[in-house]
């Protein structure tokens, strides 16, 4: 559902249900369970966006928030007798904020940042894999044929199956935050034709 409370602010809703089935390695792999049962889940979701005038732009700076929750029956994740189980209940909450800035009408700057708790409901510890901060951040620019974007990514610490550069199993631990960093553009030289150049990790992190 969705409402259009004025020219520039609408408010959001959702719900929706899920489902999946164990797969082949999750239920046959060395430390698998052939009897897993299927994940199944419910999460709803609200939000809102606001759009203002600034910078001699429309839409010069836009916000917006977003609040989520999903509860799974019989999360499918490994455990800690070194196999795979269905956790009774997982419940994962997360927040996001978004805002956009256009200085110009060929410039635009974003910024967003998700923050996430993800529990196991019956143990009451964090979930693995998920992190608990994730910001974004880019800069986008398009004059006439010429086009490009700097971006940036910073995933924080989680909680995962560790492993040492031996390759021998270490427990379960904290796999360290990352940065990453993008640069790309392009060029539309004629009708339906570009020519781009991109690169991914710039400063060349090492990251898991």
């Amino acid at each position: 559902a969705s409402l259009d409370v004025t020219d520039q602010v609408r408010l959001y809703a959702s719900y929706g249900t899920s489902f999946r089935a164990p797969t082949l390695y999750e239920r046959f792999i060395y430390f698998g369970d052939p009897n897993l049962n299927p994940e199944r889940g419910a999460a709803w979701e609200v939000g809102g966006d606001a759009r203002f005038v600034a910078f001699g732009e429309g839409d010069g700076i836009v916000l917006g928030l977003i609040y989520r929750n999903a509860e799974i029956e019989e999360l499918i994740d490994f455990n800690s007798f070194f196999s795979y189980a269905n956790i009774d209940q997982a419940n994962i909450d997360s927040a996001e904020a978004r805002v956009a800035f256009r200085p110009a009408s060929w410039l635009t700057a974003r910024l967003s940042y998700v923050y996430t708790d993800a529990q196991d409901a019956s143990t009451g510890t964090r979930l693995l894999r998920r992190p608990q901060d994730v910001w974004n951040a880019s800069l986008d620019f398009e004059e006439g044929a010429i086009s490009g974007q700097v971006g940036w990514r910073r995933v924080g610490e989680r909680s995962d199956q560790i492993y040492g550069d031996n390759g021998f199993y270490a427990g379960v631990g904290i796999t360290p935050a990352y940065n990453v960093f993008r640069a790309s553009a392009a060029w539309n030289f004629a009708t339906g034709a570009q020519i781009y150049l991109a690169a991914d990790n710039l400063t060349d992190e090492a990251y898991e």
